[in-house]
């Protein structure tokens, strides 16, 4: 079944398993702990890890030796925008509006944003425009 699936998704994948724990663990310390809304928590948990694996998918995922990391870095911004747009509509109809608990709903959100933050990030971050 793998053999089948690109080097480059698998690896983003794997990330993309490290980034669900700390996405998933930020926002349910920021729902439980601080009390703030589940779109709240959601949004600061995407902004934090989306940086973070920003560095990773361009060292490790797509091994990207670009120099202008700042034009990629601010792409990146742009599909996190993206990202968290579409996660927070979720997470809010999911949370509010269908009443899904947040802890089941962030997973949710996650699984079907994978595949539509892979296509972004490798073809708007890492595009060849920017070696």
């Amino acid at each position: 079944m793998f053999e089948k699936l690109p080097k480059k998704f698998i690896k983003y994948f794997l990330v993309g398993g490290l980034a669900f724990i700390m996405d998933y663990s930020l926002s349910m310390f920021f729902f439980i702990f601080l009390s703030f809304t589940e779109v709240l928590s959601n949004s600061l948990s995407v902004f934090i890890v989306s940086v973070m694996k920003f560095f990773i998918n361009k060292k490790f995922t797509f091994k990207n030796t670009s120099k202008k990391a700042k034009e990629q870095l601010m792409m990146s911004f742009v599909v996190m925008g993206f990202y968290l747009i579409f996660t927070s509509t979720l997470v809010y109809l999911l949370s509010n509006i269908l009443k899904i608990p947040f802890y089941i709903t962030k997973v949710i959100v996650v699984f079907l944003g994978v595949s539509v933050n892979y296509y972004l990030d490798k073809n708007l971050t890492f595009n060849k425009r920017f070696d």
